[in-house]
């Protein structure tokens, strides 16, 4: 088991947030199951709810909630105030999570994730704009493609930090 350096837990806190900043609760709903199934150390922390069987399955539900709705066109944009401030959030908490796993400054972890969810927001909807008008690929393509890769890319980030624990 190799301790996690304080830049790499910080590249995965902007990372987590990255992933917020594409689906609101896919973050969550990955971290919650990492630490439901042990891979966190957060059970002593009050950020430890996240991996409470109950708290990880609801956010897992809400989740693929979200992928069905992101479809639809009634969701306002992701950088509509509330969709943002929702990123924001939700990208801070998993970054405070992955920090605190690994005994580091949760406040430093959620500024981190803070920060990665604003940019994988604006740097998501752009990314998508781009594909749908100006290359012409079909919406619902391209966020299906956005889908795989935020899920892809939340399991990888927290399984990194989660192995450097030693707990996967």
């Amino acid at each position: 088991m190799t301790k996690t350096t304080e830049t790499e837990l910080l590249a995965a806190a902007s990372v987590i947030g990255v992933v917020a900043g594409m689906r609101a609760f896919a973050a969550p709903a990955i971290v919650g199951q990492f630490a439901r199934r042990g891979g966190l150390d957060i059970e002593r922390s009050y950020l430890g709810q996240i991996g409470h069987p109950t708290t990880a399955n609801v956010l897992a539900a809400l989740s693929i909630g979200e992928l069905i709705g992101d479809k639809l066109p009634i969701i306002p944009r992701r950088t509509k105030a509330f969709p943002l401030l929702a990123r924001i959030v939700s990208g801070a908490f998993c970054g405070a999570v992955l920090c605190d796993s690994a005994n580091r400054s949760s406040a430093t972890g959620a500024l981190a994730g803070a920060l990665g969810a604003l940019g994988g927001t604006f740097g998501a909807y752009h990314l998508r704009k781009m594909a749908t008008q100006s290359l012409g690929f079909p919406d619902l393509a391209v966020a299906v493609a956005e889908d795989a890769l935020a899920i892809g890319l939340g399991i990888f980030v927290t399984n990194s930090v989660a192995e450097r624990q030693g707990a996967v």
